[in-house]
């Protein structure tokens, strides 16, 4: 569902709003404008895009990868994922593989055992 204006403003912070149409036929201006306060264009009263300054877009980008709730999950999946990629677990792992199933059964009892 598309945003509407009213949501927008209400989270845009400093801003102005200009139509399309005066987007198109100023954009120099507007383009001095967003340097000043993020632009918010719309088309027939709905937002379709914001103009800001490439000096906004980086501090944007930078503040949402320093706190992307993803990147600590991304490190430990990396961590783990490492793990798996020495060669002494690719030889583990084949050894399970072609192991029988009371061969696996035996370990997995060995491992109860050591508990």
């Amino acid at each position: 569902m598309a945003m509407t204006i009213n949501e927008l403003e209400k989270i845009a912070g400093s801003h102005t709003t200009r139509q399309a149409s005066e987007v198109k036929s100023n954009w120099r201006s507007i383009v001095q404008e967003a340097k000043k306060q993020e632009v918010i264009v719309t088309n027939y009263n709905r937002p379709e895009a914001v103009v800001m300054s490439a000096e906004r877009y980086a501090e944007l980008q930078k503040a949402a990868k320093a706190n992307d709730p993803m990147a600590r999950l991304r490190e430990e999946w990396d961590r783990r994922l490492a793990v798996l990629q020495t060669p002494e677990s690719r030889e583990r792992m084949m050894e399970w593989f072609n192991a029988s199933p009371q061969e696996i059964a035996d370990e997995v009892n060995a491992g109860k055992k050591k508990k």
